[in-house]
């Protein structure tokens, strides 16, 4: 099942149950609000869940197909490469949220 389009009232609802270091991560690599929104009720809240969710790029593209339910199949032109960002950049944010969470691990800093 794709992601739902949540009204502006849920969005909201939902950002604010993010952490704060996870806000900032989804914000630098400009994730859609209403996949932000998404990644909260799925329940990817913090930087170490993210961090955790898959060990390398491949694995990331798998988890954010399936975590967001989509699927380029049957996409063409300017809809695959929109879908494609929109994959990129969560890929990204997966990415950096490790890169975080490691420095702030060896710098006994952690966040959320």
């Amino acid at each position: 099942m794709p992601v739902p389009s949540y009204d502006r009232e849920q969005q909201l609802t939902l950002l604010k149950i993010l952490s704060a270091g996870l806000t900032t991560v989804l914000e630098q690599n400009e994730v859609e609000l209403n996949d932000q929104a998404h990644l909260a009720k799925m329940g990817a809240r913090t930087l170490v869940r993210v961090a955790s969710l898959a060990s390398d790029d491949d694995a990331s593209i798998k988890t954010v197909l399936a975590a967001m339910g989509w699927t380029e199949n049957n996409l063409e032109g300017t809809e695959k490469i929109v879908m494609s960002m929109r994959i990129a950049d969560l890929v990204a944010t997966f990415r950096e949220a490790k890169i975080v969470w490691q420095r702030g691990a060896r710098t006994g800093r952690k966040q959320k």
